[in-house]
């Protein structure tokens, strides 16, 4: 037998190899699963450390923003207490609209929180006002205190003081004899017209001085409303003040109300005596001979229809 060197290496095991990967792979997941674990623990406590670090600079950029806001109402001689409610709000809002792990929360944090929370109060204030007001001053106000009735018994006074003289002088007259029952009743129906035409005067005078009544009580109204729109927080309002310079000008407007209506009337008389006996003598004709004084007014009376034009159509 020649030479001596080694034979043909065993045959490998299947079932040995086939092991010894599985073995290979276990070992590698393993260390697969470590690396792993290694990196997220890593993330987690940068997760932890960035978190911290963003909190801290959110709220330093909000107590930052909390002292401006401070110091800035100071500044306008108001009370930062009585909005620190408002201005810790406002700024918390801020807080929440911050985007998660921002590299700069403090640029969200402007310096105009102050004026945000006093230009909001001070909204709110004049808004609470108007709405104090609009309960006794608001639209249809200066109506309702001085409806177009409000001078009805004051202008049924004034018609009645001048109709009954009148009245009484047409009864007088047919008493007398110079006015016939057919010209006692043209005089009479005439009086009714010029009655009517009075009271339609009287209510044109009327209703011009409660339009001036209403608009002086308008004109206090629109003043406080103004004072409202015009208030400045550290300022001082009271609508109630308006409430009672209304209630005093309205008391002193009532009162005057029949005074002013007849020195706005003036002289003006809304009966025409001799126009009324004028007509009563046209109309009886000479039935009356004792209606000498009758006969002058219907000859003036004519001569005025002739002057316009008008023959006996025009006399009624």
């Amino acid at each position: 037998m020649c030479g001596g060197g080694g034979g043909a290496p065993p045959p490998v095991d299947p079932l040995e190899e086939a092991n010894a990967q599985i073995l290979i792979q276990q070992n590698q997941a393993k260390l697969d699963a470590e690396t792993r674990a290694t990196a997220l623990a890593q993330q987690a406590a940068q997760l932890e450390t960035d978190t911290g670090n963003f909190n801290t600079s959110l709220d330093t950029a909000f107590q930052g923003a909390l002292g401006r806001g401070t110091a800035a109402i100071e500044e306008r001689g108001l009370d930062p207490n009585d909005f620190l409610t408002s201005l810790t709000s406002e700024l918390e809002g801020v807080r929440r609209s911050v985007p998660f792990l921002d590299p700069n929360p403090g640029s969200f944090f402007g310096n105009d929180i102050a004026d945000i929370v006093l230009n909001r109060a001070q909204d709110t204030q004049r808004r609470g006002f108007r709405n104090d007001l609009n309960e006794f001053a608001g639209a249809g106000f200066a109506q309702s205190l001085f409806p177009d009735t409000a001078d009805d018994s004051i202008l049924q006074s004034i018609l009645t003081e001048q109709f009954t003289p009148a009245s009484d002088q047409l009864l007088r007259a047919f008493q007398r004899g110079n006015l016939t029952q057919q010209g006692f009743d043209t005089a009479t129906n005439q009086l009714g017209s010029q009655k009517e035409a009075g009271l339609a005067r009287l209510s044109d005078v009327g209703g011009g001085v409660l339009g001036d009544f209403r608009n002086q009580l308008k004109e206090i109204g629109q003043t406080g409303f103004g004072r409202a729109d015009a208030f400045e927080l550290g300022g001082s309002f009271d609508p109630q003040n308006t409430k009672g310079l209304i209630d005093a000008k309205f008391s002193d407007l009532t009162g005057n109300l029949g005074g002013s209506i007849r020195n706005a009337l003036g002289g003006e008389q809304l009966f025409n005596i001799e126009d009324l006996l004028t007509r009563g003598g046209i109309s009886q004709g000479a039935q009356n001979p004792n209606s000498g004084l009758l006969d002058q007014f219907a000859t003036r009376q004519k001569e005025k229809d002739k002057q316009r034009g008008l023959g006996s159509a025009g006399v009624f």
